[in-house]
């Protein structure tokens, strides 16, 4: 999805929620849509697929939407965007 909607390689912020917990992802996507910053689905790891499309891209801030995301995950997303 962010491949398909979020082109641009560069977003001030982008919202990481658990994969697991959809009412998190729903509650941000205003904001998101709003600041056209991508929200992106946490799970215990990062996938390839997650790595390919997140690597090229970067972002100011990264957000934790909701809790108990998972530490490692998180911290591969963060520095995949740069942070």
């Amino acid at each position: 999805m962010i491949d398909k909607f979020y082109e641009n390689k560069y977003s001030l912020k982008a919202f990481t929620t658990r994969s697991d917990a959809p009412i998190d992802a729903i509650t941000v996507s205003a904001l998101a849509q709003r600041t056209d910053s991508p929200v992106i689905l946490v799970g215990n790891s990062v996938s390839q697929y997650q790595n390919d499309v997140l690597y090229p891209r970067s972002a100011s801030l990264v957000y934790r939407v909701g809790g108990k995301i998972n530490n490692y995950a998180y911290n591969k997303i963060y520095n995949l965007l740069g942070v």
